[in-house]
C-alpha cells in the first residue's frame, strides 16, 4: 500500500525553523538534514507502521509514531491512507504536550 504523506502546518513550521537554525551554523549541515528529511518523508509512504510509537502517544490519546532523522524526531500519525507529520522536535527536548496538534 502506498500512503500519501502530508506535513501539517505545525510540522512544516518546525522543519523550516530547524533548517534556518542549522543554516546559520552550517549551511552544509542544513542541506544534509533537509535531504535526510526528504528521504524520511518518502519512506513513510511505504511502511509508516515500522516506526515505533512515540512516548507521548499514551498521554496524547492517539497512536503518534516517531521517525528519527539525525537528532530530531518526526512525530506523525497514520490516518487511513495518509501519514500526517504533526511535529518535529529535537530528541533531547522533553516530551511533546500535543499543543498545536493539528488534524
Amino acid at each position: 500500500m502506498q500512503y500519501r504523506v502530508r506535513v501539517a502546518r505545525r510540522g512544516g513550521l518546525d522543519i523550516t525553523a530547524i533548517a534556518v537554525w542549522l543554516q546559520e551554523r552550517s549551511p552544509v549541515a542544513a542541506v544534509k538534514w533537509l535531504d535526510a528529511v526528504e528521504v524520511a518523508l518518502a519512506s513513510l509512504a511505504q511502511r509508516p507502521q515500522r516506526c515505533r510509537l512515540a512516548p507521548e502517544a499514551a498521554h496524547l490519546g492517539r497512536p503518534v509514531r516517531q521517525l528519527i532523522v539525525g537528532k530530531y524526531r518526526l512525530l506523525f500519525v497514520v490516518d487511513g491512507e495518509a501519514v500526517v507529520v504533526l511535529h518535529v522536535r529535537h530528541g533531547a527536548r522533553k516530551g511533546w504536550d500535543g499543543a498545536d496538534q493539528g488534524p
